[in-house]
């Protein structure tokens, strides 16, 4: 098996682990390719014993943090397999900024109601504030789920704040436009 079957092999199967590659050829099409594929670093030796010292001290280091937010992602994501699929529906509706009078009236119940749900979702959630929450929505991947299936918007929605019926006046899409890259 190749370095580089090996390497897709291992991401395939979500293993985290961190390669340098150490080649011979000087083949720019594979480094290209291993880089690609996750490899977190590509040098043609020779290499100096203590270039590549720091260079596997960096993966390691690297390699910490890449375990430490999947860790943060499996948590977030299983904080919100607790909620019911109705507080799930008000969740993401949160999430697209939705006044609380809004979602009431899309899901037919009352504000009271939405408020019940909202509490319980930050309770379950473990989110004390909007931010937070929204933090956690998109650690835990929900995001996703809900671009996928074309319910989110890529916009904010005009008038989309949660303002009126809340004290709480933070944007919950714009917390999510501004981390999507995190």
């Amino acid at each position: 098996m190749s370095g580089l079957a090996l390497h897709r092999k291992l991401r395939e199967e979500d293993d985290l682990i961190p390669v340098i590659f150490l080649t011979n050829d000087d083949d720019v099409k594979t480094a290209v390719t291993a880089m690609r594929g996750g490899a977190f670093d590509y040098r043609q030796v020779p290499v100096s014993e203590p270039y590549l010292l720091g260079r596997v001290h960096a993966a390691l280091q690297q390699n910490r943090r890449d375990r430490q937010r999947a860790a943060e992602r499996r948590a977030a994501a299983a904080r919100f397999q607790e909620l019911s699929p109705k507080e799930r529906e008000v969740l993401n509706l949160m999430m697209e900024s939705r006044r609380r009078k809004d979602i009431a009236r899309e899901l037919g119940v009352t504000c009271k109601t939405v408020s019940l749900h909202r509490a319980n979702i930050m309770r379950k959630a473990g989110a004390d504030t909007i931010a937070r929450l929204a933090h956690l929505y998109l650690a835990g991947g929900l995001h996703n789920d809900q671009l996928s299936r074309g319910t989110m918007r890529t916009d904010e929605p005009s008038g989309g704040t949660l303002g009126k019926c809340s004290r709480n006046r933070s944007k919950p899409w714009t917390l999510l436009t501004a981390c999507r890259g995190t």
